[in-house]
């Protein structure tokens, strides 16, 4: 073999570098691993969302609306006109009910109704206020069913209950390596810890992504169940969204605002999970409105609080919705969600999740471990929620 010479003083590099000692940080850092702050709000002392155990993979919870007391009037009726066209809403009425025209203050009793034909009969000027044209449009208000003295039972009518389902999904995130790999000694630690690690962050992704935005399947031929996530529960079941299209501007956040707490309870705390780019936006507009609180912190997830008359919006940078292209809005980027927590059930079947140890096969010269989790989510009146998509801009 031949011979080499290093002449001169020797340098740092001179020496093979196989003789080199490298001072190596242990640790392994990772980008975002507190990107699933649903999850963090459903665990642990400070959850803000129920959690739900279930014995079926297919679990079902039932709704009930409220009774309707708005209606509006199709075709114009002058002051003699005893026959009201209304808006497909006939059968919220009960004979009795008195009505309000709102355009013109005008009251009115109901003395019979027809769905087939959604029409309502009445009596008019039934007050202080007389009869006059009630136009196309006007907005008629149910106030009460006022009883006669010695009156008998009135009609009864009653809201029916809607039924909704969703499913158990099942969340199976391996991780491992052979005897030999996972018994050399590395810089970085022993391999089984670093890939139990990057299996967790993996694992709770995969289940903070289908909680939000998965839809609900039931795949019969292969036996697989996808449960429905809070984004679809929201848009299929009569839930409020906003759909921008360009620029987001205070006046119109406010407006989303007021929308979110318009069937929530009166100082209820909302919480926002917002793409970068809409937090962005707020802390643009803040203006001594948003408040950031060290205190209120989730397993090191903090949030903002915006304070408003109809009560607090807890605000939570959610780097799911991070823009993946060179647009803020890319992606997720332009959305939002908003949803009352007392009407959101992190719902789980058996054991919910755990490290299931030593799942290869028998005759495997290695080994392999696995974190499982069988879980869903029930979302509650659907109205109650709010969704923003397609901000584009904002100023």
């Amino acid at each position: 073999m031949a011979i080499t010479y290093i002449s001169d003083e020797q340098l740092v590099t001179s020496p093979n570098t196989e003789q080199r000692k490298y001072d190596v940080d242990p640790e392994i850092y990772y980008d975002r691993p507190d990107a699933t702050p649903l999850l963090f709000l459903s665990q642990g002392p400070k959850s803000k969302i129920t959690k739900r155990k279930v014995s079926d993979v297919e679990f079902k919870f039932f709704e009930k609306q409220q009774h309707a007391h708005w209606c509006q009037n199709v075709t114009v009726a002058t002051a003699d006109e005893t026959v009201l066209t209304v808006t497909a809403s006939a059968d919220h009425f009960v004979v009795g009910d008195v009505i309000k025209d709102l355009t013109t203050d005008e009251l009115m009793r109901v003395t019979s109704y027809n769905v087939t034909g959604e029409t309502i009969t009445v009596t008019r000027g039934y007050g202080t206020t007389a009869a006059t044209t009630v136009a196309a449009n006007d907005w008629l208000l149910v106030l009460a069913n006022p009883m006669k003295e010695g009156s008998t039972t009135p009609e009864i009518k009653q809201v029916k209950a809607d039924a909704y389902t969703n499913l158990i999904q099942t969340f199976r995130t391996p991780m491992g390596g052979s005897h030999d790999h996972l018994q050399t000694e590395y810089w970085t630690g022993k391999p089984m810890e670093e890939h139990r690690r990057e299996a967790f962050f993996k694992h709770k992704l995969e289940i903070e992504k289908a909680m939000l935005l998965s839809e609900k399947t039931y795949d019969s031929t292969n036996v697989i169940r996808q449960m429905s996530g809070i984004w679809p529960q929201i848009a299929s079941n009569s839930g409020s969204i906003t759909t921008v299209g360009t620029t987001l501007t205070l006046a119109g956040f406010l407006t989303i605002l007021r929308k979110a707490w318009e069937y929530n309870d009166p100082g209820d705390t909302m919480i926002m999970l917002a793409a970068p780019y809409i937090v962005e936006a707020i802390m643009y507009w803040k203006e001594n409105r948003l408040v950031m609180k060290p205190s209120d912190e989730y397993f090191g997830l903090k949030c903002a609080e915006w304070v408003t008359n109809w009560g607090t919006l807890q605000i939570f940078n959610d780097w799911l919705f991070a823009s993946p292209g060179t647009n803020a809005y890319d992606g997720l980027g332009g959305r939002a969600i908003i949803f009352n927590p007392k009407f959101i059930k992190y719902v789980y079947f058996d054991r919910d999740s755990y490290l299931w140890t030593n799942t290869q096969d028998n005759d495997y010269h290695g080994r392999v471990d696995e974190y499982l989790t069988q879980c869903s989510v029930q979302l509650d009146n659907a109205v109650r929620h709010h969704l923003i998509k397609n901000v584009l801009a904002y100023s």
